[in-house]
């Protein structure tokens, strides 16, 4: 490694908001990452595999500058399982935080295009979780806030010709077929530890707000009740939105 890098905070990272997740260490340009799938559990796989990962790293949780989790939003039970395991690990090394969003992450993924972006996380019962942001310069400008919005509504809020990114695109193309302002990636973008670090990783060394807590301050973005409080609602009677 560099003496250049060597002067980089090192960052771990823990990424569980989508179809794709894992853990990484990230120092400069030097990444160590295990990837996931959110097809198997995350909780058995960060439980099953952590252990075996930390100890053949070249780097330790002791040296770490910075904890790095994705705070969503996303998965429920994923966003769950990655702010245990982030809390767990504040109370044994007393690290800061960098909690990241992942649909600015997902944003991030593709450069400086020059089109407004939009990003999207499928949140099920036919409606999408989504944020927009924008290349200005070297700095990502959000112009959408993430929002819980129905599939059929997404293309109401598209005023000009904007890029789409996500996961899981495929899912949606035929619902949108025919409006012209939506434009595709050629392949889809997978969230990943190492990504979530990235982004981290250039808040923090452009000081464009990085937000820096303690385990006890980070909180999920959960724009969407779980499950079982929308199965609540509807026993009691009520009307879920």
């Amino acid at each position: 490694m560099s003496e250049e890098a060597e002067k980089e905070p090192l960052f771990f990272c823990v990424e569980t908001a989508g179809e794709y997740g894992g853990i990484a260490f990230l120092k400069g340009p030097f990444l160590w990452e295990l990837k996931f799938s959110a097809k198997r559990s995350y909780s058995n796989q960060l439980f099953q595999f952590l252990p075996e990962f930390l100890k053949n790293a070249p780097f330790t949780l002791e040296e770490v500058d910075f904890l790095v989790v994705d705070v969503g939003p996303g998965s429920f039970t994923g966003l769950r399982v990655g702010l245990s395991v982030i809390k767990a690990l504040t109370l044994v090394y007393e690290k800061p935080v960098i909690p990241v969003e992942s649909l600015a992450v997902l944003a991030f993924t593709y450069g400086q295009p020059g089109y407004p972006l939009l990003s999207l996380i499928d949140a099920y019962t036919g409606e999408v979780f989504l944020g927009g942001y924008e290349w200005k310069g070297e700095e990502l400008v959000c112009w959408l806030k993430p929002t819980l919005l129905p599939l059929a509504k997404v293309p109401e809020i598209i005023k000009e010709e904007t890029l789409l990114i996500s996961e899981t695109l495929e899912r949606w193309k035929r619902s949108w077929e025919g409006f012209g302002k939506f434009l595709y990636l050629p392949r889809p973008v997978e969230l990943s530890a190492g990504l979530s670090g990235r982004f981290a990783q250039y808040l923090y060394a452009r000081g464009l707000g990085a937000k820096i807590v303690s385990g006890e301050e980070v909180l999920p973005l959960y724009l969407k009740p779980s499950q079982a409080e929308r199965q609540a609602k509807i026993c009691h009677g009520k009307v879920s939105t």
